[in-house]
Order: structure tokens, then sequence, then C-alpha cells
């Protein structure tokens, strides 16, 4: 529900600066989460081509 409603707040104001509270776990969905929202182009890919592309293999992320 807080992404719901932060994609919403972010789709009307035109700068955005993105701060966890949390560490971010470093898997291929937070990241994608955090691009999709800052606005970068590279967010608007759906997951799963975006972890095609960018997170290596899955025998690499074991």
């Amino acid at each position: 529900a807080w992404t719901r409603h932060g994609f919403d707040i972010a789709a009307q104001v035109q700068n955005r600066y993105l701060l966890t509270g949390t560490p971010v776990l470093n898997r291929e969905a937070e990241l994608h989460t955090l691009l999709r929202l800052s606005g970068h182009p590279i967010g608007q890919l759906p997951l799963n081509e975006f972890c095609e592309r960018f997170a290596g293999s899955p025998e690499f992320r074991k």
C-alpha cells in the first residue's frame, strides 16, 4: 500500500528525491521500484525484462 501511495504522489511532482528508512537489500525488485518512483526511463521496463537485462544469470545471484 505504501508503494502505491508513493507512485500516486510521485506522479504529481516534478522533482523527486528518494530516501529509504531501511537498507536496500540489493534485490532486483527493490532497485526497479526505486527507478520507477524516480521517473527514470529504465524503471519503465517490465520487471522481468529489467531482471533479464541488468541482474545477470540466476546462477550468479545464488
